[in-house]
């Protein structure tokens, strides 16, 4: 067996022993993240996932499971949270939480000049979630680092984020989709990219 291939076996195995099954009143941040996105990507991921891989997935796992390993040490490895917003519960896992800050790292090609939209979404819930303040911790191909403060969140925004992730992910059709940077990965069916659906 070659390495990239058992790098895919491994990373397949890591996410359905993550996996968890959960109901109607029940999102996870990233589902909200991805729902705000793309409706039926975040529909697909939640009722029937792909097993397709990528350099760019496995890119990532790889920097955040060195990561964690690094605060490990120092007591701030990846930390499950939860709360309870207008009657759904959202888990998350946040990267590294130090001192009293939360740290979400993200893998690019190249650093950007401003954080991804999505990205100060992500955090934003996870500082809803924890009371904390977050930063957003971009590292790419040659390990630059590049970090943003992300401004706090607004109640109203999270709580329509995670209402709108809520319906989306109960409904029993997979709804329309919306075009966005996910489109480059997707494999699920879509009129966007001239398939069905």
């Amino acid at each position: 067996m070659q390495f990239k291939d058992l790098l895919y076996r491994l990373y397949l195995l890591r996410r359905l022993e993550n996996g968890h099954a959960v109901g109607d009143d029940e999102v996870f941040v990233t589902e909200v993240v991805h729902a705000s996105l793309c409706p039926r990507y975040a529909w697909f991921e939640r009722h029937a996932p792909t097993t397709h891989l990528n350099e760019h997935i496995l890119r990532g796992v790889a920097v955040h499971e060195f990561v964690a390993a690094l605060f490990s040490q120092i007591d701030g490895a990846e930390k499950s949270v939860s709360a309870e917003i207008n009657g759904v519960r959202v888990r998350g896992r946040v990267d590294v939480a130090h001192n009293g800050t939360i740290y979400e790292v993200k893998t690019v090609s190249r650093l950007p000049d401003a954080p991804y939209g999505h990205h100060v979404l992500q955090a934003q819930l996870y500082s809803f979630i924890t009371g904390s303040p977050c930063r957003l911790v971009y590292i790419d191909g040659e390990f630059k680092i590049q970090e943003f403060e992300v401004p706090p969140p607004e109640p109203q925004e999270i709580e329509n984020a995670v209402a709108h992730a809520a319906a989306v992910l109960r409904t029993p059709d997979p709804p329309e989709g919306r075009e966005s940077w996910l489109c480059k990965y997707c494999t699920y069916p879509c009129k966007l990219r001239g398939g069905e659906g």
